[in-house]
């Protein structure tokens, strides 16, 4: 089966081996890649690719799933005595008493963290925490992980 492509009327037709119209030209086998043809030459290019562009860390941490509270809870208890320092650092930086109530009852008795949540950058940034934001991911993933 052949693609005719008929330059008069700009139809495409096909055929077994026979134009149906005298004006019809054979068109050239698509190459494999993504292509556009081009009908006044009767050929094709192959349409430019486009960079895949890296995510972002902040894009990839809008991505990572949420941690159910025991996977947390596991990754945290790992680490022996970071639970202490973080809720030491709970209450010696967060002057406002609903605000670190907040912030530790939400450390203490949600279900699932959402890796997006501003307690961890504020936590990381504590000097006795003393973690980086790529820690922390690689934590999430060790988190993620666990069965």
């Amino acid at each position: 089966m052949k693609i005719f492509y008929n330059p008069t009327d700009g139809v495409y037709t096909s055929a077994t081996d026979t134009p149906i119209n005298e004006d019809d030209i054979v068109v050239p086998a698509r190459p494999p890649e993504k292509s556009t043809y081009h009908p006044e030459t009767n050929s094709w290019t192959i349409d430019p690719v486009e960079p895949e562009i890296p995510l972002t860390p902040e894009e990839q941490r809008a991505l990572m799933p949420p941690l159910e509270k025991w996977r947390f809870d596991t990754i945290i208890d790992s680490r022996p005595g970071l639970r202490d320092k973080i809720e030491s650092a709970i209450d010696r930086n967060i002057s406002d008493l609903l605000q670190r109530v907040t912030v530790r009852n939400k450390f203490r008795s949600v279900t699932q963290f959402s890796r997006l949540d501003p307690m961890f950058p504020f936590l990381a940034s504590d000097p006795d925490i003393n973690i980086s934001d790529l820690e922390i991911d690689e934590m999430w993933r060790q988190g993620l992980a666990l069965t």
